[in-house]
């Protein structure tokens, strides 16, 4: 009986240790090294700065780990036209440039574990490119964020605290953006030629009806001094 006493303690002893301890968390804690932006928009963009936790989702296996970070739009105005201007991956008439944001995440000791490049899209890019449209209707001082997803590149730490960085691009061809407006000139010329057709189309009528009328004012004319002349020949006669 003693000896069950015992045994009772010790799987009792297990079970609280168990729920006292948990299951470690898999969720994971970024921070920005920097609030400035890398590359091509540094200057139209900041980064929130405060520590960015990552929920773990075991019932996604496509992105395990969202990441979200919140920018903010500077008092810079934009250096371009953003018409036109889509996320990288969009293509098609209208589309003159493109652009994207990417990420870095490095360990603690600085080993980059995870990059999503600013110039690709789908799987190697960012989660949504809504995202990024967003960005572009930002006035001054108002955030936005932008995602990427993740899978297992925090599972193995065991320390899940992690720094990253943000890079971005920008890439416009101007070449494409001088031909539509060369076409868009050209098709407004041809408008006005439709126009300056028509216009010659009434000159030539109107011009065709005097020719015509003149001819008739002459040939009327002649009749008239043959008739005169005629009268005169026959009143010597008399």
């Amino acid at each position: 009986m003693k000896k069950l006493f015992i045994l009772i303690g010790l799987v009792a002893g297990m079970l609280t240790l168990n729920s006292c301890g948990g299951e470690k968390s898999k969720d994971a804690t970024l921070t920005p090294k920097s609030t400035s932006l890398q590359g091509d928009l540094r200057d139209y963009f900041t980064i929130v700065e405060r520590p960015y936790v990552v929920k773990y989702d075991e019932n996604n296996w496509l992105s395990e780990y969202l990441i979200s970070i919140e920018l903010q739009r500077t008092n810079v105005p934009f250096r371009f036209d953003t018409e036109g201007i889509e996320p990288v991956g969009t293509f098609g008439e209208g589309v003159y440039g493109n652009f994207g944001i990417g990420i870095e995440v490095y360990d603690a000791e600085s080993n980059l574990i995870l990059s999503k490049s600013a110039s690709e899209s789908g799987l190697s890019g960012v989660y949504s490119s809504d995202d990024l449209k967003n960005l572009l209707t930002l006035a001054e001082g108002e955030t936005g964020f932008v995602r990427w997803s993740a899978r297992k590149e925090f599972e193995k730490y065991d320390n899940k605290e992690f720094t990253f960085k943000l890079t971005s691009y920008l890439k416009i061809d101007k070449n494409a953006k001088k031909s539509a407006k060369v076409n868009s000139s050209s098709s407004s010329i041809d408008d006005d030629v439709d126009d300056i057709s028509i216009d010659d189309d009434v000159d030539d009528i109107y011009n065709s009806a005097l020719k015509e009328a003149s001819d008739m004012y002459e040939q009327a004319q002649k009749e008239a001094e043959e008739m005169y002349q005629n009268a005169l020949d026959e009143v010597s006669n008399w």
